[in-house]
């Protein structure tokens, strides 16, 4: 590994690089104007999801190198990144101008696009638990593309639709609304006794 890298913080930079490049190019194949926007987006979001199923720790490692900061991959995010994406923006414009796609920020549109096939990876834990699952399956992350591209496309959503999630049958909802602050608070004098 030294041979490669001649420290572990060089090391960890190229995850990163190689993990942003993963996702890049995914973009760079799907996001062209030689396709309509629905056929684009459809592989593209799936190809995300996959990503997010395939390669979790990955995109968590991403994850928590941006909220941390950002000190590894900040010059790869405002080089590389940054004109890298210019493309696929230019794609979402020309989509956006056929009306193809709501007329909105091309950039924050690609952030969304982003921050909705990525949840499943970053956020994993959580999507689990609100589903009442041990693991997601592959009927979740084609629901889960199904629904982002009724979002984005403004199309019909999923046709089967359970009528409650299930996890909501467990729940007791309280009569008297209490501020999730002050539930916190509760809970935290009543854990220290």
């Amino acid at each position: 590994m030294h041979y490669y890298f001649s420290t572990k913080e060089i090391l960890y930079q190229e995850v990163l690089r190689r993990t942003m490049h993963a996702w890049l190019g995914e973009a760079e194949t799907w996001l062209t104007m030689t396709a309509s926007a629905p056929d684009a987006l459809r592989g593209y979001i799936r190809a995300k999801l996959d990503f997010s199923r395939n390669n979790a720790e990955a995109s968590r490692l991403v994850a928590h190198e941006i909220i941390s900061g950002g000190k590894y991959i900040s010059q790869y995010l405002t080089s590389v990144l940054r004109e890298e994406i210019r493309p696929i923006v230019t794609a979402l414009r020309y989509w956006m101008a056929r009306d193809e796609l709501p007329r909105t920020d091309p950039v924050h549109f690609l952030f969304c696009l982003w921050a909705m096939t990525q949840w499943y990876a970053d956020m994993r834990v959580q999507v689990v638990a609100l589903l009442d699952k041990t693991e997601l399956d592959q009927q979740d992350f084609d629901d889960a593309a199904e629904t982002i591209l009724a979002l984005v496309l403004k199309q019909p959503g999923l046709a089967r639709l359970e009528q409650e999630p299930r996890f909501l049958h467990d729940i007791q909802y309280r009569k008297k609304a209490v501020s999730p602050v002050g539930d916190a608070n509760r809970l935290t004098r009543q854990e220290n006794g």
